[in-house]
């Protein structure tokens, strides 16, 4: 893990802690000047004659109704686009829920459910100490028992009907892998090896993954065929946002579908290194709206995007996650 992406993530970590203590802050000072307002207008109530009582009931509901207002504009969790984009709710939905690289959007991993029923969770291990900025993998109730670790920018999916799935790029290849969570030997965090923070692994265990495949990441634009481990093959699509070696396209989404046996790559040609500054900017995780089918990306401080109908081209700037 180098420092540019320590960096990065430490920069992405206080924005959001930073945003969660101006809200709780904006909610202290709004409730607090609402019980002052409360406690006067109970003493102005009681001295004022029946026309001014009239006007201090009237005051009160407006005070009340302007609250519930700022209450819902400041706390509303998540954010929600901007009014000009005219994007529903459930783009709004599918953006959120858009798995992203960890470990910075490590609570996009979902829950897996192994064949025994048991339910295995996420944990993250916070930005200071030796296992930092690491992203792992144990059965619910048994926390301290772990069966993987992610290193930066590996992602975690879930693949029907009960295994876990990884993708990471490396060496210009996209690697995806299936495990059966049931089989994974336990480890605990002492046993890491001691440079696994900063190496390149994309991750830790002590399985071996029931099937793999790579997807070389230079394929040309358009549709190609790929025969895919017959685990993947209950997945209908799953996309990928992946760095692409190209001048005109320095990103690019691999609709891959092992269902149908095929990989469609789509360069973003309006992602480019002259119009972003890629150490700063970057493409972190796309998804289709299922009621229109159009795609939706974010990004690390470029905000949120949808993309023409071919899926290489910007159509519009939407707003902000």
């Amino acid at each position: 893990m180098n420092l540019q992406f320590l960096k990065k993530f430490k920069e992405e970590h206080l924005y959001i802690k930073n945003f969660f203590l101006f809200r709780k802050l904006i909610y202290l000072f709004s409730t607090f000047c609402l019980i002052l307002v409360v406690n006067q207008l109970t003493l102005w109530f009681k001295e004022a004659p029946v026309q001014g009582k009239i006007a201090l009931v009237v005051f009160f509901v407006l005070m009340i109704s302007l609250y519930l207002v700022l209450r819902k504009i400041y706390f509303a969790a998540p954010r929600h686009f901007f009014k000009k984009a005219n994007v529903s709710a459930s783009v709004q939905t599918v953006i959120n829920n858009a798995i992203g690289p960890a470990p910075w959007y490590w609570q996009t991993f979902p829950t897996i459910k192994g064949a025994s029923k048991h339910h295995y969770v996420w944990t993250f291990h916070g930005t200071n100490g030796r296992h930092s900025f690491l992203v792992t993998l144990s059965r619910q109730n048994e926390p301290q028992n772990f069966i993987l670790a992610l290193n930066a920018y590996t992602r975690a999916f879930a693949v029907s009907p009960h295994y876990l799935g990884l993708w990471f790029s490396k060496k210009d290849q996209i690697q995806l892998l299936c495990f059966d969570p049931d089989k994974m030997p336990v480890f605990h965090l002492e046993d890491l090896p001691a440079n696994f923070r900063n190496s390149k692994e994309p991750y830790y265990s002590l399985a071996n993954p029931v099937s793999s495949i790579l997807v070389p990441g230079t394929l040309q634009e358009g549709l190609h065929h790929f025969r895919f481990p017959k685990e993947f093959e209950t997945l209908d699509e799953i996309l990928l946002a992946v760095p692409y070696p190209e001048e005109n396209a320095a990103y690019a989404i691999f609709e891959i579908r092992p269902a149908f046996g095929t990989v469609n790559v789509m360069p973003q040609k309006w992602f480019t290194k002259k119009n972003f500054d890629l150490g700063y900017e970057w493409i972190t995780r796309v998804a289709r709206d299922p009621a229109t089918g159009k795609l939706y990306g974010d990004g690390t401080r470029i905000g949120i995007f949808e993309l023409s109908s071919d899926g290489c081209d910007l159509e519009r700037w939407v707003g902000v996650s």
